[in-house]
């Protein structure tokens, strides 16, 4: 049975952006709509027609891209955490989203879903390129935080202080302006250490797949040079798989590690004393009842 780690998504929130109409994107009635998609999600219980039904509805009454693409975000995130039962459906739910404006995390998110996607879908008959494909859709996702040039760690998160000087107009200007690049940085610390997150779940999940034999780190690097191009985050792949494998014993497998002569003598010694002292302890137990 396959298994596949699905990260639990916090509530979608949106941006208050406004169009010619006059209707901001995060208006009431379109909040209430993607709600009611939402709501729909009962893990493998997911009635899929509502879902689709509610989504047409809103595609035929929201016509611009922004919302557009938070429609296809949202459908996509029930599709993938209701059991991933329709790898298919959700894949094509999701090439949509990331064809339309969306904010950064949540197209991060989408590469996370994509690539579990493919690893359960059984159009993919091949092991092996279901895990090449499936590396490919994290890639994506990995190259679109690399653009974002974030430092190898999360930051520490600045915190706000506010002064009132009273009625000393300079000094409280001069307050005002620190104040708001305070929160300029807040901001970014705060963005950034999501990003970060959102990064290490990407990579998390190439790790996952290609720790696992057949080895595949000769694919994974050409993935990553020719998907992402970024050697450092190439080499830190390869080195936390090859760390990995090198703590499992030299790459082998326990299989391999069973097929050992000593070690299944070893084992087969150690079953005959769990044996026995089982017996004896069964044999004192029995005359104890007597």
């Amino acid at each position: 049975m396959k298994s596949v780690i699905l990260f639990v998504i916090t509530a979608v929130q949106f941006i208050s952006v406004r169009f010619d109409e006059g209707e901001p994107l995060d208006s009431v009635q379109f909040r209430a709509d993607l709600r009611r998609i939402e709501q729909c999600r009962n893990g493998r219980k997911t009635v899929f027609r509502d879902v689709d039904r509610l989504a047409q509805e809103m595609l035929e009454k929201y016509a611009d891209p922004p919302r557009r693409g938070l429609i296809y975000f949202t459908v996509a995130h029930v599709y993938s955490q209701s059991g991933m039962s329709r790898p298919v459906q959700t894949v094509e739910y999701i090439k949509k989203a990331l064809d339309l404006p969306l904010d950064t995390e949540k197209r991060l998110i989408l590469h996370v879903y994509w690539g579990d996607a493919i690893r359960v879908t059984k159009e993919i008959s091949d092991s092996a390129e279901r895990r090449r494909q499936a590396a490919a859709a994290y890639l994506f996702g990995v190259y679109e935080v690399v653009k974002l040039k974030l430092p190898a760690t999360a930051p520490d998160v600045p915190m706000m202080s506010f002064s009132d000087f009273g009625g000393d107009a300079v000094a409280q200007a001069e307050e005002d302006a620190n104040t708001l690049k305070a929160a300029e940085a807040q901001r970014l610390a705060i963005f950034q250490r999501d990003m970060i997150r959102h990064r290490e779940v990407l990579m998390g999940q190439l790790i996952e797949i290609y720790k696992r034999p057949p080895d595949g780190r000769m694919e994974l690097k050409e993935l990553a040079d020719n998907l992402v191009g970024d050697a450092l985050v190439t080499e830190a792949l390869l080195n936390r798989i090859g760390e990995i494998k090198t703590m499992k014993g030299n790459g082998k497998s326990i299989k391999e590690e069973n097929a050992d002569p000593r070690r299944r003598m070893w084992l087969w010694g150690m079953n005959l004393v769990v044996v026995a002292v089982g017996v004896f302890f069964i044999f004192r137990w029995e005359r104890s009842q007597r």
